[in-house]
């Protein structure tokens, strides 16, 4: 009986601190009440919503009671309200680079400069939906600098590592995946002085093996030293093959830093047959380079004399040429009036806007670069693109009002003769045109709009979006690029 008395004491003394607390407790006495009794534990209930509501947040516990017979446990907090979640749509890709290998599969870089950001993409479902198959190299301490797509399973990037302090080294990785960013590959990390690797001006693979690397230093006017490097294992090791300050007093020297409208500067046709820009071509796979020589227009006399010692009327900029087979290429070929404007970009590199070249010529080779014929572009500004050594389109225009749009052409015969196809083509000057067939390309915007297309088209810039044709260009599709969630 005593002890049944002291656990009914017991009782009425807990219930009455759980009153002042505001905690409700509840205690089961069991069957054999005068065996041990379990203590009260922070794990409580409240039936009353008014208390519940009247608890302090989490971060701030009840002060304990004074007096007290016992410490007062702390309450638990309440569990936020949850709110049913919206889904976000996956946000938009700005898209510098794409490359499709048929109607449904290829390859994309997302990339954002300020702040450094960047996603390797590829898709197997068309243009529009993309998934991120980047390898492990986070852009917070890698910026990419160059990609190059082999086919639809098989890409190579180099990114730079960002480094922690100034510092005259430089540490390149290259990463390589075969089966289309499912795993990558690290290879062997180029280090090397930063001058070397100033900036990477290209890197073009013409199989699975066999690729090549252009890099420039920093450098004065049209005097930048060049740097060209070779892969025979896929892109996992780098050999230097040329670079500039090895041939001092070489005629044939190359040199970087020249004015150029066009963004890429070589190509290879085969293991030994390469180019650089529209001025220079190698036999034994870029070790050594020999002058191209081009016929000039016979309709624009005086071009790139010396400014004070000739008059000048014109200045000239000429594309990579564009293979489309070992034989097959083409070219184009600006010329722009002598002015202030002009003469300051060609000779300083001065990125001011330029009005309408004078004249634009197509050049065109079937026997591999060594000879080639020239006729009128279609339109005074422009860039095109052939499928084949036949089937071609060219995307200009002729007005330099920027409201005005540009009209897409086509020529079926090799460039003898073009037919405009679209007079108010939705595609931006300076698009990247590349069609898969004769009837379903793709358009991409530039990945860095050149002043040449900004003052002349007022799109130029302002979109990612992709554009789909599926009638050999005579209607256009506008996609939005999204990641996949």
């Amino acid at each position: 009986m005593r002890d049944v008395m002291k656990i009914v004491f017991s009782i009425f003394a807990i219930m009455s601190i759980a009153a002042c607390t505001n905690i409700l407790l509840t205690v089961t006495v069991p069957p054999g009440a005068s065996e041990t009794l379990l203590p009260a534990t922070s794990e409580v209930t409240s039936s009353n919503p008014t208390d519940q509501a009247a608890y302090p947040p989490a971060s701030t516990p009840s002060p304990l009671p004074s007096p007290s017979l016992f410490p007062s446990p702390s309450p638990s907090p309440l569990p936020s309200p949850t709110q049913p979640s919206t889904p976000q749509p996956p946000p938009n890709l700005q898209v510098t680079q794409l490359k499709m290998f048929d109607e449904q599969s290829g390859w994309a870089v997302h990339q954002i400069y300020y702040p450094e950001d960047y996603k390797i993409l590829r898709t197997t479902t068309g243009a529009a939906s993309w998934k991120d198959v980047s390898p492990p190299a986070p852009a917070a301490q890698y910026s990419l600098d160059e990609v190059f797509f082999t086919d639809a399973n098989t890409a190579i990037i180099l990114v730079r590592k960002i480094p922690s302090v100034q510092t005259y080294d430089v540490e390149i990785t290259p990463w390589r995946t075969t089966d289309g960013g499912q795993t990558w590959q690290a290879g062997e990390i180029i280090h090397t002085d930063r001058s070397i690797m100033a900036a990477i001006r290209g890197v073009e693979m013409i199989d699975a093996e066999h690729g090549w690397m252009l890099t420039e230093e920093d450098g004065a006017m049209q005097t930048a030293a060049l740097h060209f490097f070779k892969t025979r294992d896929g892109g996992l090791h780098w050999d230097r093959i040329y670079s500039s300050v090895d041939h001092i007093g070489d005629p044939n020297i190359l040199w970087g830093g020249g004015y150029s409208q066009f963004t890429k500067q070589f190509t290879f046709v085969t293991e030994t047959l390469g180019f650089y820009e529209g001025s220079a071509i190698t036999q034994d796979g870029g070790r050594s380079w020999s002058p191209i020589t081009f016929e000039l227009p016979g309709d624009l006399p005086e071009i790139d004399c010396h400014p004070g010692r000739i008059p000048c009327k014109f200045y000239r900029t000429r594309s990579l040429p564009q293979f489309t087979s070992s034989q097959d290429g083409v070219s184009l070929l600006r010329v722009y009036p002598n002015s202030e404007d002009v003469r300051d970009a060609f000779l300083y590199g001065d990125s001011s806007p330029l009005p309408l070249p004078a004249a634009q010529y197509v050049y065109y080779t079937h026997d591999g670069g060594q000879n080639w014929s020239i006729t009128s572009a279609p339109a005074l500004m422009g860039l095109l693109y052939f499928f084949d050594g036949q089937t071609g389109w060219f995307l200009g225009k002729d007005d330099p009002d920027p409201a005005t749009l540009t009209q897409l052409y086509q020529t079926v015969d090799g460039g003898e003769t073009w037919v405009k196809i679209v007079s108010d083509c939705p595609l931006l000057l300076g698009s990247h045109l590349q069609f898969v067939d004769a009837q379903n390309g793709f358009a991409s915007g530039s990945p860095i709009p050149l002043s040449a297309y900004r003052n002349l088209d007022m799109r130029a810039g302002a979109t990612h979006s992709i554009f789909i044709t599926k009638d050999g260009g005579d209607t256009w599709q506008q996609v939005e690029p999204q990641l996949e969630p």
